[in-house]
């Protein structure tokens, strides 16, 4: 049989502003119901109109903004997850990165908006699809995954940094070793060349007498 949904079912925002107009928002749509009350017998005229005037006119792009930022926010939260090659490959890393919150900056400042209207129903419902829908608990997630990728960056960084120094210590060392060598080499070649010189020169005399 059909579900019997709660009186108070989770995951169901709804707007009361009004005894006339009410909303109800949930993951799956939203419902608008329009009717009168036994203290106001009959609807005024935008209310009677409501369907094609307002509600075109109003809430359903408060409803699209709501669900074109939940669509980037999945997009760009399934995008911010690397391979093991890309986490292996410090430029790539960075691109990736740039392009996040670059995306993310873009985003931001054209298209999310905390409050939408001066009305109070308009903002009451805006606040509804950004419960339902997530939208800020999203928003501190990709945040979070972008630190975290500035901190894998760092890292990459600064571990490539020590590689650099310590090849460039390595290649110091074996220059110092070889130069050592090289002179300890040539100064026994210099005392050498010197104390044959010598014996020589002391032993010239004898050999020509001879």
């Amino acid at each position: 049989g059909d579900y019997q949904t709660a009186v108070e079912i989770d995951g169901v925002a709804f707007v009361r502003d009004f005894e006339t107009v009410r909303h109800a928002v949930a993951w799956e749509g939203a419902a608008t119901v329009v009717g009168t009350t036994p203290e106001a017998p009959h609807l005024p005229e935008f209310l009677r109109n409501f369907r094609t005037g307002t509600f075109h006119r109003h809430y359903v792009p408060v409803a699209l903004l709501a669900r074109h930022e939940h669509a980037f926010l999945v997009r760009r939260t399934s995008a911010a997850v690397l391979t093991q090659g890309e986490m292996r490959d410090s430029s790539q890393t960075v691109r990736r990165l740039q392009e996040l919150r670059e995306a993310c900056l873009i985003f931001r400042l054209c298209y999310r908006f905390s409050e939408l209207s001066a009305v109070t129903m308009h903002n009451s419902l805006n606040s509804a699809f950004r419960q339902v829908l997530h939208l800020d608990r999203m928003t501190e997630e990709l945040d979070a995954d972008v630190e975290t990728f500035g901190d894998h960056l760092r890292q990459l960084r600064k571990s490539e940094e020590s590689r650099k120094e310590e090849e460039k210590h390595r290649r110091y060392y074996w220059v110092t070793v070889i130069g050592a060598g090289a002179l300890a080499g040539l100064t026994m070649f210099s005392i050498t060349k010197e104390s044959l010189g010598i014996f020589i020169h002391e032993g010239a005399p004898g050999a020509v007498e001879q």
